[in-house]
């Protein structure tokens, strides 16, 4: 699909955060006439009805490690025992305060080979901004309720190649989130499974 070129809005234009290396500077900014609409505010679904491969043992394996407590800690959960396959899917984030940022511990390599790009060791503040927002109101939501949650998006990405003006086609992206805790008490990171499917 080639999308129309209606160029970037330079007075609007979010300059903070580092451009990742192969996105165009349009895709920084939001509203972008180059994307197909989207969702720009979470939409929970019940994490009971979520039946992707990996997704049950998921939520069960980190619903063993926190026995009586709200959430394990991040030293307790292994990525390894999730499997190759979910491990692939598998984001970590880690929850910085005062003030809040949000850094990309782990991103699984099949994040990479769906959205193009690897935000290991990258603050959420560097990713492009048709996503950021989404993102960051799933986190925060997280960190407030201190429960697992599960989410759906409908994502159209920019072509990452020579080609800045031909988007992917869109896909559908359900994220299972569940908090980790190292006091007890606070969120410090977030584990999440995804998983995609082509419309």
């Amino acid at each position: 699909m080639i999308v129309g070129d209606c160029g970037p809005d330079d007075n609007n234009a979010d300059r903070s955060g580092e451009k990742l290396r192969g996105m165009p500077p349009w895709a920084y900014e939001m509203p972008n006439c180059r994307y197909q609409s989207s969702n720009v505010t979470p939409v929970e679904i019940p994490i009971a009805t979520v039946d992707f491969t990996g997704a049950s043992f998921f939520l069960a394996y980190w619903q063993d490690l926190r026995a009586e407590r709200f959430a394990p800690s991040w030293k307790e959960f292994d990525l390894m025992a999730l499997g190759g396959n979910s491990a692939a899917r598998t984001i970590v984030v880690d929850i910085l305060s005062a003030p809040l940022r949000i850094k990309y511990r782990f991103w699984g390599t099949a994040n990479t080979n769906a959205k193009g790009l690897d935000m290991t060791g990258k603050y959420l503040d560097d990713f492009p901004l048709v996503r950021q927002s989404v993102a960051r109101e799933e986190y925060k939501r997280i960190i407030t309720e201190r429960r697992p949650m599960a989410f759906k998006d409908r994502l159209v990405l920019p072509e990452t190649g020579r080609n800045f003006m031909r988007s992917k086609a869109a896909f559908n992206q359900v994220m299972v989130r569940l908090p980790l805790s190292s006091d007890g008490e606070t969120v410090d990171h977030i584990v999440s499974l995804a998983n995609w499917e082509r419309n």
